[in-house]
């Protein structure tokens, strides 16, 4: 799929989300003023078609051409609906997958975060706690009280 391709069919899904659907109907001006402003292609009309039947004849978006009656009854076409098939569902997923493994540096790797649990565990704050706790709970004890309610039943 080329950048262009890829910006097209990026349009149409912007148009169907903003519907909250997963199909389309805009115009072709509409797609070519999108592509324009928001992805830098210029294009005509003649190279939009073109874009759009590869994208539906590799399986992407299916067209479906939309007719209603006119005055006199003759047709009158009306925009295209565009609906989205399972495999633009498919790139999407692998395109996120992609992205996640170029930005998987930021992570911080499972023993980096178990080292810093230790030290955090072995720090003289983290052991003057542990001292303290367990002097309440030994004084608590000797009482006969419960050390963690301070003798008032929680029931």
């Amino acid at each position: 799929m080329t950048g262009r391709n890829a910006a097209e069919l990026h349009v149409l899904l912007g148009v169907s989300r903003t519907h909250k659907n997963f199909y389309c109907f805009p115009c072709q001006l509409k797609i070519m003023d999108l592509l324009d402003r928001y992805h830098g292609y210029k294009i005509s009309r003649r190279t939009l078609n073109r874009d759009l039947g590869w994208l539906e004849k590799n399986g992407f978006i299916k067209r479906i051409r939309r007719i209603r009656k006119g005055e006199c009854g003759n047709p009158v076409f009306t925009s295209t609906l565009y609906k989205f098939t399972a495999k633009v569902f498919k790139w999407l997923d692998s395109l996120g997958r992609l992205v996640g493994r170029c930005f998987s540096w930021f992570r911080v790797p499972k023993m980096a975060h178990y080292q810093a649990t230790q030290k955090q565990a072995s720090s003289p704050v983290a052991s003057a706690s542990e001292a303290l706790a367990s002097l309440v709970k030994k004084v608590g004890s000797k009482k006969g009280q419960n050390s963690v309610t301070g003798g008032v039943c929680m029931a």
